[in-house]
């Protein structure tokens, strides 16, 4: 009798124990369904948030006389909940630039970097709102742009780096078909070529002609020009401002003048 009651008692327990262990890979086996059906991993993937300021740029750049020139119009959005009182904005200055020019703004420059600041009339920035400042570099290397950029101490990604400015020489040529005499004044008809010695396809020309009281354009084909004090700026047309590394566009021109030597010369060419 003890025996039995012994042996019933150990069956018990097996079945406890079995009902157990099958508890526990049941419960195992429906949590990992239940992962895999709602695809729970163990890393929590945080969105980061966007930044309260944005910088937005527009980067014109040439090349005279041997060196880069650089126009940069810097556009600020504030996109934050708050108006942004007294912006100023850090970034690298090389020590190879010189600033020539800047706009709706104030700025010093120290230990590479320079700093610029808002004027009295442009220092808050409504929630939304946008405002811009400018500035005019010249550059020796040919490879600025806006680098480690903040805006009161707030870190903003920085600008493109510009196309790279073509290496050499635009040189442009006068051949002059024919001349006449009327009056006191002479006459000259001349074939302009803007020829591109450089490494790579050039966008736009210009350059200056030097011109006394005496001498003017008469008229002018596939190129425009306008006057200053004693000379002319002729730049491209809209149509012809591209010229491949290596080609050339030609235009017409008469010229008249009381100069019966009169030669002509173009001075600080001007290309991008």
């Amino acid at each position: 009798m003890r025996r039995l009651k012994s042996i019933m008692k150990n069956n018990i327990l097996k079945i406890i124990l079995g009902v157990f262990v099958f508890s526990i890979i049941f419960i195992g086996i429906g949590y990992s369904l239940l992962v895999t059906n709602l695809n729970i991993t163990g890393k929590v993937n945080l969105i980061a948030s966007e930044p309260p300021y944005k910088l937005s740029y527009i980067i014109d750049s040439w090349f005279s006389k041997g060196k880069y020139y650089y126009n940069v119009n810097i556009t600020i959005t504030n996109n934050s909940n708050s108006i942004l009182e007294n912006w100023f904005i850090k970034m690298d200055f090389p020590i190879n630039t010189s600033i020539a020019n800047a706009w709706n703004t104030t700025y010093q420059i120290a230990n590479n970097t320079i700093t610029f600041s808002n004027m009295s009339y442009n220092g808050n920035i409504g929630i939304g709102e946008s405002t811009d400042f400018g500035f005019q570099i010249n550059d020796l290397t040919g490879d600025f742009y806006c680098k480690n950029v903040s805006i009161n101490g707030i870190q903003l990604p920085d600008s493109q780096p510009p196309e790279p400015i073509p290496q050499g020489n635009v040189v442009i040529t006068f051949f002059k078909s024919s001349q006449w005499q009327s009056d006191d004044l002479y006459y000259y008809n001349y074939n302009v070529t803007v020829n591109n010695m450089t490494n790579k396809k050039i966008k736009s020309w210009a350059f200056d002609m030097i011109f006394d009281s005496t001498t003017n354009v008469s008229e002018i084909w596939d190129a425009k020009y306008i006057t200053a004090a004693g000379k002319i700026v002729v730049s491209n047309m809209t149509y012809n401002g591209g010229i491949v590394a290596g080609g050339n566009v030609t235009f017409r021109m008469i010229i008249k003048t009381k100069n019966s030597n009169y030669i002509p010369q173009a001075t600080n060419i001007v290309y991008k």
